[in-house]
């Protein structure tokens, strides 16, 4: 029996003939058995496009997984370091972020304005530190990627709202969801066995203190913290704290500012080197060029040494602020 197709069938055809994606042909195969004759002359063919669709709906969600899989962002580090915002929803930490990094945020009156990280540059002093906003963390829903983003910065900020109902609790919350997903947070130098954990030095900055009753509310959450937490007070919105809060993510960081003197010229002092603090001689020349380290002889260091210039031997710890002359 002959199959009398239609003009739209033909068109269909054609058109899946001229499709380049797998959906467009997926909806050409779709569009074809909907308007094929449906008569035994078209059995045969009714059959063939049901194989084909279904073989095409099957490739189509074989890849969605494998996207979904695999789907991850990236930060690619800059800086002295990297320290991320980290927070539940509405604390105000977009805004913060802006009134550290000069950065433009999306800033919202409603939860979970941000989807996704958001890099920028906060300056200090003579270097840049990094700073990631993250999505917020919630017990509703927080991706997964977020949580291994937090665990590649080199430090954090969790940040809480002072004009919240319970901000003990927002901040206990958070911390069990951290903790959840083996993120253990250092607090100053307290000594920590991490376990299988990733462990990273934080700091807790509560925001919001221009509003009514935040001091008090400030007061009344640090003598309830069993132990005491390193609490920085700001506001983002009046630019209250913002000094105070640089300089201790610049302490979080644990690093220091190394200069480099190149022998016979003068110091490079617009430019350090930040390095961890405790580094010695022969970790700084490692950073400065692999070569400097594998034929270093000694250096002359201006600043922690009982005279300026004075010769020093590989093992030598550099102090904040030194400058080091390498001789190879």
């Amino acid at each position: 029996m002959p199959a009398n197709l239609t003009p739209e069938y033909k068109e269909a055809e054609r058109q899946l003939r001229a499709a380049k994606t797998d959906p467009e042909r997926l909806a050409c195969l779709e569009q074809m058995l909907s308007v094929i004759p449906k008569h035994k002359g078209t059995d045969k063919m009714q059959g063939d496009l049901k194989r084909r669709i279904s073989k095409l709906k099957e490739k189509i969600e074989q890849q969605s997984r494998s996207r979904k899989k695999g789907f991850s962002y990236r930060i690619h580090k800059e800086g002295a370091g990297t320290v991320g915002l980290v927070g539940p929803p509405s604390v105000g930490k977009s805004q913060l972020f802006q009134a550290l990094s000069g950065v433009e945020a999306k800033i919202g009156e409603y939860p979970f304005t941000t989807l996704e990280p958001h890099p920028g540059m906060m300056p200090f002093e003579n270097i840049q530190i990094q700073l990631v906003d993250f999505p917020p963390v919630s017990s509703e829903h927080t991706e997964t990627w977020v949580f291994d983003l937090i665990k590649s910065c080199d430090a954090f900020l969790l940040v809480i709202d002072l004009d919240a109902d319970d901000p003990l609790e927002q901040l206990q919350a958070t911390l069990e969801l951290l903790a959840q997903r083996h993120f253990l947070p250092l607090w100053d130098d307290q000594p920590v066995d991490a376990g299988h954990s990733v462990a990273r030095r934080g700091l807790v900055v509560a925001n919001k203190l221009d509003l009514p009753d935040a001091r008090e509310t400030l007061a009344l959450l640090e003598e309830m913290l069993e132990p005491p937490l390193p609490i920085v007070a700001v506001s983002a919105l009046a630019q209250t704290g913002m000094d105070a809060l640089r300089h201790r993510i610049y302490d979080a960081l644990n690093i220091m500012r190394i200069y480099s003197k190149t022998p016979g010229k003068k110091a490079d002092l617009e430019a350090p080197y930040a390095v961890r603090r405790g580094a010695t001689l022969i970790e700084f020349a490692q950073i400065v060029h692999q070569d400097f380290a594998e034929n270093l002889k000694f250096g002359k260091v201006w600043g922690s040494t009982k005279f300026d210039g004075m010769i020093v031997k590989r093992d030598y710890v550099l102090q904040e602020g030194d400058l080091v002359e390498l001789h190879v």
